[in-house]
């Protein structure tokens, strides 16, 4: 977006302030990365897969089911 504004020159010179202040940043302050670890991938994969799976079923008509009753929920599909 830069380079069509004002130019290829000032693009380069942003881009490298832009890295320049990131480099700078994290050597004058480190950033503390947590790993959540398997589990919590797992957890945000399942979870992303029944939102797309409740997405899907929603046009064709399909309900929801409590497994542990059998029983319909009633409701729109979230």
């Amino acid at each position: 977006r830069v380079a069509f504004r004002l130019g290829t020159a000032p693009a380069i010179t942003a881009t490298a302030r832009t890295r320049a202040l990131l480099v700078s940043r994290t050597l004058t302050d480190p950033l503390v990365s947590v790993d959540p670890g398997a589990d919590a991938d797992d957890a945000q994969a399942r979870t992303g897969l029944v939102r797309r799976l409740r997405h899907r079923a929603a046009p064709l008509g399909f309900g929801r089911v409590n497994l542990s009753t059998g029983a319909v929920v009633e409701g729109a599909v979230s």
